[in-house]
């Protein structure tokens, strides 16, 4: 369980370096393809928070497999309570104030809550040791990377779009291959031999459809 969570940190920061740093300009994209409602970009800057919410959303649902089998699901229910009470309490004072950008923020905290209470209570019942220093430092190099891929602003969209997704996916690859130790070395070279495999595999499909044609 503690190797899938550490698989989970990587797939679940890759998504969400993708969906945060392209919504902005696919948002353009759509703007200059099809002519939609411009105020459609006034909604981009929530979505980082929103999707790291529900990369720790992710996360938790592989810890509470735990709770699962040691057959004490009640507390997936009760931090999932604490954690809706606490956004319903923080929507209260934020909203108001901060608007939209004050539900995004209270619904990642309420996430937050929830990953957090099931980490403890996963750990008390089931015995297994999660490397969980690199597991919040995945989490805070998604984060970094994230910040540093909005920091590009490109006049063209698409230039955008291919730079922020990029340069986050690349510094957070980079973390995950060589300094992660979330992967182990028979993981690496399990990733290279299936990415070898692929041009093969592709070649000789076409080959194939090529001679039923023929």
């Amino acid at each position: 369980l503690a190797r899938t969570v550490g698989y989970a940190v990587l797939l679940g920061g890759l998504i969400t370096l993708v969906i945060s740093l392209g919504v902005y300009d696919l948002i353009r994209i759509l703007i200059e393809l099809f002519a939609i409602n411009e105020e459609y970009l006034a909604a981009a800057p929530l979505v980082p928070w929103l999707t790291f919410g529900l990369y720790f959303f992710f996360l938790q649902v592989i810890l509470g497999s735990a709770l699962y089998a040691v057959k004490k699901p009640r507390y997936l229910a009760v931090a999932g309570f604490s954690a809706a009470i606490l956004n319903l309490g923080l929507n209260f004072f934020f909203i108001p104030r901060f608007g939209a950008f004050g539900a995004a923020v209270t619904t990642l905290t309420g996430f937050a809550v929830m990953l957090v209470l099931v980490y403890i209570w996963s750990r008390r019942h089931f015995d297994v040791s999660y490397p969980w220093r690199r597991l919040v430092m995945g989490l805070a190099v998604t984060a970094g990377a994230l910040a540093i891929g909005m920091q590009l602003d490109i006049a063209s969209p698409w230039a955008s779009i291919f730079a922020r997704v990029f340069t986050g996916v690349a510094l957070f690859g980079v973390y995950g291959w060589f300094f992660s130790g979330l992967l182990r070395e028979t993981d690496k070279r399990a990733l290279i031999d299936q990415v070898r495999r692929r041009p093969s595999a592709f070649r000789k499909s076409h080959k194939s459809e090529h001679d039923d044609i023929t």
